[in-house]
């Protein structure tokens, strides 16, 4: 059960946002990467949780909120940590853009359902495995029976409110 109120983006954050806040595209799938180039409007990706969290850092200052992390550094070589101020449960406290918890990401996920997809439930002979297609998850999300091994535009598949997720701000 969540106990606390939070917002969260309905799709991945994109090479193109991801570049015009921090200055770079770090993708694999972008112009620099060594993956055949996906385009501004696919989700960024090949990401550290350092730099993802510099990222919320960035949108908190855009929004002129607390920042929920401390970081040193700038583009691949960023380091942070937990802003003191939220650190362990207070995390629910800071006002600015985090990450969210394994919880918070489930429940978006999942939206509000308890299937294993938004959409229902997978079955039994493709999970875990791709030599099977599921179409639930077929329906909902680029994975390795669909997506021909690179990634997609986002918001490419069928989509719930709260079923994709970058960044929240509580």
């Amino acid at each position: 059960t969540l106990t606390h109120a939070l917002e969260m983006s309905t799709a991945e954050v994109t090479q193109g946002e991801f570049e015009s806040v921090l200055g770079y595209n770090p993708a694999y799938f972008g112009p620099s990467g060594a993956g055949a180039d996906c385009g501004l409007t696919c989700p960024v990706e090949n990401v550290t949780w350092h730099e993802a969290v510099a990222y919320c850092n960035a949108l908190s200052t855009w929004a002129g909120v607390a920042s929920c992390y401390t970081c040193t550094g700038s583009g691949a070589s960023v380091s942070c940590q937990e802003a003191a101020a939220y650190s362990g449960a207070n995390v629910y406290t800071c006002p600015g853009y985090r990450l969210p918890t394994e919880a918070e990401f489930e429940r978006a996920y999942r939206g509000g359902t308890t299937t294993a997809f938004y959409n229902g439930g997978a079955t039994l002979a493709a999970c875990g495995s791709c030599a099977t297609a599921d179409a639930n998850a077929g329906a909902i999300a680029w994975y390795c029976q669909n997506a021909g091994g690179k990634t997609h535009p986002a918001k490419g598949k069928l989509a719930k409110l709260h079923a994709r997720i970058a960044a929240i701000r509580t």
